[in-house]
């Protein structure tokens, strides 16, 4: 650290800047109190990675302050979780241009334009007050973690609340659908066989084998979206299988007359249901039953 006009800078190598620590006046900055606050972190915690969740005009602020900490003789992990702004209708949402927005008032106005759609399409669906919030925050939600957290995203009602395309209500709606055909024919044993043979034959066939393949990366795409802290990944994994599952579901007859083949459509699309939830719940989405 070096005195620099009265005021303290610890040079950095390029093409990083100095960080200031104390202006000449004296007092601490943002800076300063951010490397005592990971110092304390890290006497309290004791963590193996410290993760500072903060917008993308931060950037190069914390690849000041990992630096700082590596000269300062530790060691630490810290890790800049960028993300872009949330705009609407492409404007930045600022509290000096008073046009910011309470949480509170943004998941009302969507559920108030999700009974809309849904007194629409569903003008007799019970509990639909419940179920428009639901709606709504599964709408919020999607809408965000679709999209790769370092881009700017725009809050766009009418499209967001889509029940078709890469939406939360389209992924919603798929669950719905398929917990439909399940609880309709709530009398077939959908347990696993203890004889795969008479299904093999079916799921060898490429519509449904391209979808257990898929299926068999959910694992690894979570652990992508992990080690990547991008949600986005997950979302985009999910639409796509939402997406295949409803082009298969429309294809196939799912309720063949044949019971071996009318068993294998079951148990496909009750395993496939169940992969859907798992994601959804992850990302945070309501899972809904009706709608």
């Amino acid at each position: 650290m070096i005195l620099d006009k009265n005021a303290y800078i610890i040079p950095l190598n390029a093409p990083l800047p100095p960080a200031l620590v104390q202006k000449d006046n004296g007092s601490a900055l943002y800076f300063t109190r951010d490397i005592a606050c990971v110092l304390n972190r890290y006497q309290q915690f004791t963590f193996n990675k410290c993760l500072f969740v903060v917008g993308n005009e931060q950037k190069l602020h914390f690849q000041q302050l990992q630096k700082v900490i590596e000269k300062m003789g530790y060691d630490y992990a810290l890790k800049h979780i960028n993300f872009g702004l949330i705009t609407i209708q492409n404007v930045k949402i600022s509290s000096r241009k008073n046009n910011q927005y309470q949480l509170k008032n943004i998941i009302q106005k969507t559920v108030n334009e999700a009974k809309k759609v849904i007194q629409r399409k569903n003008p007799n669906l019970e509990n639909i007050n419940q179920i428009t919030t639901q709606i709504a925050i599964g709408a919020i939600i999607f809408n965000d973690l679709k999209n790769d957290r370092h881009l700017n995203i725009d809050f766009n009602l009418k499209q967001m609340l889509q029940f078709e395309g890469n939406t939360g209500p389209y992924l919603q709606y798929t669950v719905v659908r398929l917990y439909s055909l399940m609880q309709k024919n709530n009398s077939i044993e959908i347990d696993l066989p203890k004889d795969w043979k008479p299904f093999i034959f079916y799921y060898q066939q490429p519509h449904y084998f391209n979808l257990i393949k898929l299926m068999g990366y959910f694992p690894v795409i979570l652990k992508k979206s992990q080690e990547h802290h991008m949600p986005s990944i997950l979302a985009r994994y999910i639409f796509q299988l939402a997406k295949n599952t409803n082009q298969f579901y429309t294809k196939e007859k799912i309720l063949s007359t044949d019971p071996i083949l009318k068993k294998a459509n079951l148990l496909f699309i009750e395993t496939i249901r169940i992969v859907l939830e798992e994601g959804l719940k992850i990302l945070g989405i309501p899972i809904l039953k009706k709608m």
